[in-house]
């Protein structure tokens, strides 16, 4: 049995994780008697020694006795006839009084209380557990006490401010859950379907207003693919060394880019390159299902890069239309290459020829049709790249902008030089790429300078020296390349009429910037 200081101690200690319910009407009273109004079914009577006494209607209560209730039994116990507590099936309470303060301690189940007068401002009377406390001052509600942790508070009248560890109000029609544990609380409504069977029996008197007949259930969000999706792939960069590139010379560089596979998805396709010493990179795809909520690996792998020995250059791109990436390949001795698209058949890349030619002499026109999208690597430690995607547009990407349709009838003549309408512009090196939609054969060379070109408002094909200077040779020419002409950079921005010395004017004979297309420093501005 606790002495009195022992329970002053305690009482302040739980005070300090109390729950202060606000509300009530008239009246003051103090709790000074107690009594087991009535119950039902199997209820058991224990005294301050826990000696069990049998219990009757009108039982005295005392402190340090305690009542307890088997399924389907009930017990009401009367506090000063202006306060009545409830026991549910299945419930245990202990109970301590001193002075005018009194306490019941749910040791398990369910407890109903409905005080319909204030108490007196010396007076106190506490619901509680172990380890949480609720002071009641005049309000009505329910405490349910699933373990020692938890508590928690339903109020169908008044208000409550909830403190274990934060301090969150409760009003009528809301449920604190307190968490000892956590030191949270959480506040949310309830509804009347909610109330338990042993509380509607006391509801006389009590109004529900406000209190809605049902809670709608919280709307799930819709599942988001692509978020499953980028969530997989961070894992699978974070072990990128575990796979097989089917090199025998890494170097143990790693990078990661997101594009598309499939036209008829916006779910990206993680590609993860390995390089080599060799100077070629294997890049393996991946490509999240949402069907099985799977990211599965393609059978197979793709490479770019330029190679030590024997000519080998290849360069990856996505595609325009958003179906696959664009493999470019070719050798720097003959200029023989090919344009692929490579996409996703099933678990297996499957590549497709759209072009083969000279890339010195011929035009693919791959970058028309579909368009060149530049792929943006990370290195692997960056995750940046995988905190949002937002899908390429839908439209291909274009070599040359749309310019008016030039008036033919007014270009001037120049004697035997070529003359064409365009506009002239000073390009970065990246700009050239974009503009041309290529990729650069030759990654990393030339990238601090800037591009002097004439952009032809249409397409025209010139006769024009080869690049050996021996011959010449007839080509479709997009822009002219006038980098190392003089005087010509007051004209950036406008479009004019220019012409050039065709037997100063070269086709390309390596994979230089601006690919495949002419130059000269032989410019003339007509007007």
């Amino acid at each position: 049995m606790k002495t009195r200081n022992q329970v002053r101690r305690c009482t302040a200690l739980l005070l300090a994780l109390s729950l202060l319910l606000l509300a009530g009407c008239g009246g003051k009273a103090a709790a000074t008697t107690m009594r087991l109004m009535r119950t039902e079914g199997e209820v058991g009577v224990s005294d301050d020694d826990g000696k069990s006494v049998a219990p009757k209607e009108d039982l005295g209560l005392y402190s340090g006795y305690g009542v307890d209730t088997q399924s389907a039994s009930f017990a009401w116990i009367n506090l000063d006839n202006v306060k009545l507590a409830k026991l549910d099936e299945k419930s245990e309470i202990a109970i301590q009084k001193e002075d005018k303060h009194l306490e019941l301690e749910v040791k398990s189940g369910s407890l109903f209380f409905n005080v319909t007068q204030p108490l007196e401002d010396d007076e106190t009377m506490n619901i509680r557990t172990s380890s949480m406390l609720v002071g009641i001052r005049g309000t009505c509600g329910w405490v349910e006490v699933p373990d020692a942790s938890h508590m928690n508070v339903y109020l169908l009248e008044g208000k409550v401010e909830c403190t274990a560890g934060v301090t969150a109000t409760v009003s009528a029609g809301e449920v604190g859950r307190l968490d000892e544990t956590a030191g949270t609380v959480t506040v949310e409504p309830f509804a009347q379907d909610a109330i338990p069977d042993f509380v509607r029996g006391e509801l006389d008197g009590i109004s529900l207003d406000g209190i809605p007949e049902t809670v709608e259930p919280p709307v799930e969000p819709e599942p988001d693919p692509i978020a499953d999706a980028l969530t997989q792939y961070r894992v699978i960069v974070a072990q990128a060394s575990a796979y097989d590139y089917g090199a025998d010379d890494p170097t143990g560089d790693y990078r990661y880019a997101l594009a598309r596979m499939r036209a008829d998805s916006d779910i990206p396709a993680l590609l993860l390159e390995q390089d080599t010493t060799f100077g070629i990179s294997n890049v393996l795809v991946f490509q999240y299902e949402p069907d099985n909520g799977q990211a599965v690996q393609s059978d197979g792998t793709i490479s770019e890069g330029v190679a030590q020995a024997g000519g080998y250059r290849g360069s990856l791109s996505a595609a325009g239309d958003g179906n696959g990436i664009l493999a470019t390949e070719f050798s720097s001795g003959s200029g023989m290459g090919s344009t692929s698209r490579v996409t996703l058949n099933g678990n297996s890349l499957q590549s497709t020829t759209l072009w083969e030619g000279n890339v010195f002499e011929d035009t693919d026109p791959t970058s028309e049709e579909i368009g060149y999208l530049e792929i943006d690597w990370n290195d692997i430690a960056d995750l940046s790249g995988l905190d949002s995607w937002t899908p390429p547009a839908g439209e291909p990407s274009q070599p040359v902008p749309d310019q008016p349709e030039p008036d033919e009838t007014a270009l001037p003549t120049d004697g035997d030089r070529i003359v064409f309408r365009g506009t002239l512009g000073a390009y970065s090196y990246n700009e050239v790429l974009t503009l041309q939609g290529q990729s650069d054969p030759n990654p990393g060379s030339d990238m601090g300078e800037t591009y002097y070109l004439i952009v032809l408002d249409e397409p025209q094909t010139m006769n024009l020296r080869s690049g050996d200077g021996l011959s010449s040779r007839d080509g479709e020419v997009h822009l002219v390349n006038i980098t190392y002409a003089e005087g010509i950079t007051q004209y950036i921005g406008q479009n004019l009429a220019f012409s050039i010395d065709p037997e100063q004017t070269y086709w390309p004979s390596d994979t230089s910037l601006p690919l495949g297309e002419p130059s000269t420093d032989d410019v003339h501005v007509l007007s």
